[in-house]
């Protein structure tokens, strides 16, 4: 589902800006291939305003996944010790000074 999700937001013309379509398609398809795939999480406490993010939250924390990416401000107001929350351009300008370094 959340795969999905990514695939049509990325896809989006506001977007085009700071990536093609072909590179949504690759970044897309490279976390596909490295994904872990988990069950929907049961156990869903209320930490969002949007019941959403509250899922999101939840799925992120059974994953053990380093960071979520949005832009919901909602999200993004959350402490940084409930789950890590990555504005898309935060997450791009991190990608860019690791592969920089590289």
């Amino acid at each position: 589902m959340l795969l999905s999700e990514a695939r049509e937001t990325l896809l989006r013309p506001k977007f085009r800006r700071w990536l093609s379509v072909d590179m949504a398609n690759e970044l897309l398809s490279s976390v596909e291939g490295a994904a872990d795939l988990v069950d929907d999480p049961s156990d869903v406490i209320a930490v969002v305003r949007d019941p959403g993010g509250d899922y999101l939250v939840a799925l992120a924390r059974m994953a053990s996944a380093d960071a979520i990416v949005s832009g919901d401000l909602d999200l993004l107001a959350l402490p940084m010790s409930t789950v890590t929350v990555l504005a898309p351009r935060d997450l791009l300008n991190t990608l860019e000074r690791h592969l920089g370094s590289s």
